[in-house]
């Protein structure tokens, strides 16, 4: 795992590291850590993670030189093509895509007002 941040506003915890993928969970009540989702567009290691201050938005950044804004949607998760089933119980998707690197990005940034 090279990145953590937490949510504040929904209790979730973001995580990404060296398998391309950033994994989204959430902080129980009881103190336990359940497993919401998987995001796997990034084609190298995800090396930062960060949730807006408003907590609408999602940023990841990658050594493939992408950062990606994601949003939470109302979508059922639905298993790909030759799974029997997934184990996402919610979807993310891209509301912005950006490349504007050739390689690494290491950080992110949000303005307090979450632009």
């Amino acid at each position: 795992i090279f990145s953590v941040d937490v949510n504040q506003h929904s209790r979730r915890i973001a995580t990404g590291g060296a398998d391309k993928k950033c994994r989204i969970w959430r902080l129980l009540e009881n103190g336990k850590i359940e497993f919401l989702s998987s995001i796997d567009r990034h084609g190298n290691s995800v090396n930062c993670v960060r949730f807006s201050p408003d907590g609408k938005f999602l940023a990841t950044a990658s050594d493939d030189g992408w950062l990606f804004i994601w949003k939470l949607t109302d979508s059922v998760p639905k298993p790909e093509f030759g799974e029997e089933i997934t184990l996402n119980k919610e979807v993310w998707k891209i509301e912005k895509a950006i490349r504007g690197h050739k390689k690494d990005i290491y950080d992110i940034s949000w303005s307090p007002d979450s632009q």
